[in-house]
């Protein structure tokens, strides 16, 4: 058994009084079909509507998530609004301008279910700025420590994960390594300690870049909670840990890749100057999903097809598709893609073992259902289709 990149430090570092032994998912021999898909049945059992109210109208969703038991957040038109669940418009969040109690949000917002609140990168200023769901400015953030760039990958409760970048890692060409110490690192947003510090296995690494341009924004850290427990990732590696509160944690899966494959250090290269053209070409694995029961891989494929990957923690099955999922539970709409931070139609965002999908509303009536929703039109809100994954 091979344990990729940073599993054997981690484990060292925290040493289980039993032993455990985490599950490998090989994937390596896998044999990829062209249009594969899977069906909804096999992960879900039943799919529900929410139906939004007109009094905002939305443009591309960048995000749907609950906020607490009786309402959830859309971001949207570079605002965030509130609705209620079952698709009452209650309130925006901030407005868009440069005043204090205003933001102007480019990207995704991430939000605090636990501690009610909402973080917003305010992308004319160099700090977060922290709304809570009435609209109430609770605080912000610094975007900069020192020469650290901080970005912000999620929260665990009352813990915040920062993924960190140096600020001016390409100002030496010749040599180069955008990340420090640690890749990303925990603190508590109320006393600020820091309580885990994820281990860089390239800290000491560096290479020539060609593009002294080139600058890194967001993070690679996939992370998210499921069965009462938190989970983490970082993309182009290949171990999944699940933790309570960063001082347990534990790896949970490996993933067994084809080679040659672009792992973290490869990636790290081909994206930012030095491109690794041995294996950029081949296998990449990106995003990761890991909900109450199923683990989702996404990967790139010989560097132009996208393929899925699903495993059943249950069964142990593997199932691979490019990206639909056929609805064959009420035959009403397909899911094109189940990953959020892709552009496209019917992406989803999943909470609470549930994937909530936008549906275009001219979609809808292209199909001929629109008879399913009472006045809808070609001006109407995305339809919100929920779909309760089994447990």
């Amino acid at each position: 058994m091979i344990i990729i990149n940073t599993s054997v430090s981690v484990l060292a570092q925290n040493k289980q009084a039993n032993s455990y032994s985490p599950t490998i998912i090989d994937i390596s021999n896998i044999k990829l079909v062209k249009d594969a898909t899977i069906k909804l049945s096999d992960i879900a059992d039943s799919v529900s509507y929410i139906t939004l109210s007109k009094n905002v109208l939305l443009g591309e969703i960048g995000l749907i998530k609950p906020i607490d038991d009786k309402h959830f957040v859309i971001f949207s038109n570079q605002t965030v609004y509130r609705y209620t669940n079952g698709g009452k418009y209650v309130n925006r969040l901030f407005s868009s301008g440069r005043a204090a109690n205003e933001a102007v949000c480019l990207s995704q917002p991430i939000v605090n279910r636990e501690r009610n609140f909402i973080l917003v990168d305010d992308n004319v200023s160099t700090y977060n700025k922290m709304f809570s769901g009435d609209g109430k400015l609770l605080g912000r953030n610094d975007k900069t420590r020192e020469t650290i760039a901080l970005y912000t990958a999620g929260y665990a409760d009352n813990l915040e994960v920062i993924w960190l970048v140096k600020s001016n890692w390409y100002a030496n060409a010749e040599k180069c390594n955008p990340f420090t110490k640690s890749i990303f690192e925990v603190r508590n947003i109320e006393s600020k300690e820091i309580v885990y510090k994820h281990p860089n296995p390239y800290y000491n690494y560096s290479y020539k870049i060609n593009n002294k341009g080139s600058s890194y924004t967001g993070n690679d850290v996939c992370m998210g909670r499921s069965n009462n427990s938190y989970w983490f990732k970082i993309k182009d590696m290949d171990t999944v840990f699940t933790t309570t509160n960063f001082k347990d944690i534990k790896v949970k899966y490996i993933i067994k890749t084809p080679e040659p494959k672009l792992d973290f250090l490869a990636n790290m290269k081909h994206r930012y100057g030095a491109l690794d053209r041995s294996k950029s070409q081949y296998f990449r694995n990106k995003e990761t999903l890991l909900t109450e029961r199923y683990l989702f891989l996404d990967f790139l494929f010989r560097g132009f097809y996208t393929y899925n990957c699903c495993y059943d923690t249950k069964t142990k099955k593997l199932s691979f598709f490019e990206s639909k999922i056929i609805n064959d539970i009420d035959g009403f709409c397909d899911i094109e893609n189940i990953w959020s931070t892709q552009f496209g139609s019917d992406k989803a965002f999943y909470a609470d073992n549930k994937l909530y999908v936008p549906i275009d509303a001219i979609k809808i009536i292209d199909a001929g259902k629109a008879k399913k929703f009472p006045g809808l039109t070609e001006d109407s809100n995305p339809i919100i289709m929920v779909v309760h994954l089994k447990k």
